[in-house]
Formats: C-alpha cells, sequence, structure tokens
C-alpha cells in the first residue's frame, strides 16, 4: 500500500473519530490546524460529514413487533424455487447466471431497510450519549483552567473589561460581549481554542490567529458555551464568602444559552435546555469546579434557572442579576465592542 493511501486512510479514521466525539484534545486541536491550513483535508471532513449526515436525516421510524418474522418471510418469498436438474438442463452449456434477480435484491434492500430502522435510533443515542460526555470534559478541563486563572489573577476569574452594560443590541448601541472574558483563557494561554467548540453541535473547528489585535473569539462557530455574567466590572472571586458557601451549586459556565440565541430574546424558550444537545438538557459547569448533566436550566442555587435572573421573565438587554449568587449565563457575541 502506497503512502499516500495509508494516510488517507488514517486521515479517514481520524475524521470518523473526530465528528462522533471519540479524539482527545491533541487529536482534536490536529484537526482543527489541519481543516485551516490543508484544502484537501478539508474536503475529506466535508465529505466524511456529509456521510453521516445523511444517516442521521434518516427518519426514526418505530420498528415493527414482528421486524424478525417479516425479514424472514420477504427472503424466504424471494428465495428461488428449486427443482431436481433435468438431463436436458445438465447437456446445457454452462452460463454464469446471475447471483441475485431483481426480486431478489428487492426482498434484501427491504430488510435493510428494516434492520436501519430498528438500528438507527441506537446508534443515534449512542452517538449522543458520546458527544454529552466529550462535552462534560471539554467543560471540566475549562473548569479547571479557571481555576487556575484565579489562582494567577488575584483569585478572581476572568473577567470582561467593557464597562457597556447592555448585552443585547437596542437603542442603536451594539451589545457588549460577555465572552470576552473568556477569551482571556485562549489569549494568555491556558486553553486551546478547540475547547471552545460543543462536539454536538457538529461545526467545523475555527482556526484562527491569536495575536494582540483580537480581544473576543472572531465568530459565533468558535464558542458554544455561555459564561456568567461579568460586565460592568462585575467579578467572580473565589475569596467571596457568599460564594463559597454554595460554591457546588453556582453555575458559571454550560452549553449555551437557548434564550438569548443569535443575538434576539426568545420567551417561548425561558424553561427550555441548551439547543447544543437538542434541548435534552445541558452539562453545567460549578464554581467548586465540577460538572453535572442537568436535563432542566434549573440548575443553579436553590434550583434557580442559571440561563435568567431570577424573578425575571421579560428582557430588553441590559439587566444584571441583583444577587451574586444568581446564575446568569449570557451568549456569546461573534465580535467585540468597540470602546
Amino acid at each position: 500500500m502506497s503512502n499516500s493511501r495509508r494516510q488517507r486512510q488514517r486521515d479517514e479514521q481520524l475524521l470518523i473519530d473526530f465528528i462522533l466525539g471519540r479524539c482527545d484534545q491533541a487529536q482534536a486541536e490536529e484537526v482543527a490546524r489541519r481543516l485551516g491550513d490543508d484544502p484537501q483535508f478539508a474536503k475529506l471532513h466535508d465529505d466524511v460529514d456529509r456521510t453521516f449526515a445523511a444517516l442521521r436525516a434518516l427518519p426514526e421510524a418505530a420498528a415493527p413487533e414482528d421486524l424478525t418474522q417479516r425479514t424472514l418471510a420477504a427472503i424466504t418469498q424471494a428465495a428461488p424455487k428449486q427443482r431436481p436438474a433435468s438431463r436436458h438442463d445438465l447437456s446445457r452449456r454452462r452460463s454464469v447466471a446471475p447471483t441475485f434477480s431483481l426480486r431478489e435484491l428487492a426482498g434484501i434492500a427491504a430488510a435493510i431497510v428494516l434492520m436501519v430502522a430498528a438500528f438507527l435510533p441506537f446508534v443515534r443515542e449512542s452517538q449522543s450519549r458520546k458527544d454529552r460526555n466529550l462535552c462534560a470534559m471539554r467543560a471540566g478541563q475549562m473548569g479547571s483552567d479557571l481555576q487556575q486563572y484565579a489562582y494567577d489573577h488575584g483569585n478572581v476569574l476572568p473577567t470582561t473589561d467593557s464597562k457597556h452594560l447592555r448585552w443585547l443590541a437596542g437603542n442603536g448601541e451594539p451589545p457588549a460581549s460577555n465572552s470576552a472574558g473568556l477569551f482571556k483563557l485562549v489569549k494568555e494561554g491556558y486553553t486551546p481554542m478547540v475547547l471552545f467548540v460543543c462536539p454536538a453541535v457538529r461545526v467545523r473547528p475555527v482556526g484562527y490567529r491569536v495575536d494582540s489585535t483580537l480581544s473576543d473569539f472572531p465568530s459565533a462557530d468558535a464558542i458554544n458555551y455561555s459564561y456568567n455574567y461579568t460586565l460592568g466590572g462585575q467579578r467572580i472571586s473565589l475569596d467571596d464568602t457568599q460564594l463559597t458557601g454554595v460554591a457546588d451549586q453556582m453555575a458559571i459556565l454550560s452549553d449555551a444559552t437557548p434564550v438569548f440565541e443569535s443575538g434576539r430574546f426568545h420567551r417561548d424558550r425561558i424553561m427550555s435546555s441548551s439547543l447544543n444537545h437538542g434541548a435534552r438538557g445541558q452539562n453545567v459547569l460549578y464554581l467548586s469546579g465540577h460538572v453535572a448533566w442537568a436535563e432542566t436550566p434549573a440548575a443553579g442555587v436553590g434550583g434557580n434557572n442559571i440561563y435568567l435572573i431570577e424573578g425575571v421573565d421579560d428582557y430588553r438587554g441590559d439587566e444584571s442579576p441583583a444577587e451574586p449568587t444568581d446564575s446568569f449565563l449570557l451568549p456569546a457575541y461573534p465580535r467585540p465592542l468597540t470602546d
């Protein structure tokens, strides 16, 4: 086997593992780097991803209870009738007959469709669990990096430097980007950029150059997580006695908020979970450093909604939490605010 063929097989396996969420951090970083630098690798990624997308797009039909009996009956009915060979048959010139008739192929195709219908939900659920677990690992790594950042910066988690308080565009004002605080982890070398992309979102990792001119994530595809409110100088300190007593309940980061997705307030989603995992739940990182899967957004201190301000159900885009223990995880914006 040629070196080029072996390399292609390795790349195919790497991309399959990446799309299924089975890559470790080093492999994920390799994929992110090569997608930006290698056009052939990027094309191969798109081909592999389209293959999996076609499988995910198949309808999830429930398998009938008599699946096995129907499959066997279809194969039996499609089988050619056998009869004893006659002398005339034996004397005929031997010829190559087709392996399957159209009728047999139709029966086999029907059996395959039934088997796909039976196993597709299992495949999807297995993939969903892998995505959820890999997402939890990434959130946990971010938690460790946030703790280390705090130890190096007076026990304070990274905050947004902008003094602007509007986090939704309005009144002719652009929104302040709450994710600029999290970006300090990337800019100062604490966290690889690839970790901020949730594996369940299925977007190509964004490769970008981190330099002195960049103060926030460059696009919405580069970050799929929400971070606790740090606008206007609000700080999250590991020494705050109000927080240390509830550190295991104080949510500071999670899968992206569904309530303010795409820069708009979605009133119908105030009880919804993150869209990262199909609104089935979200991974939540707590101030204590542990990560837990929560099926509803009522995952904060005392069961408060981590995506909303306690007691507030209507938003203009400039509200702020009244209590330090009220988690309010804001969305990321693709551009930094120019002061």
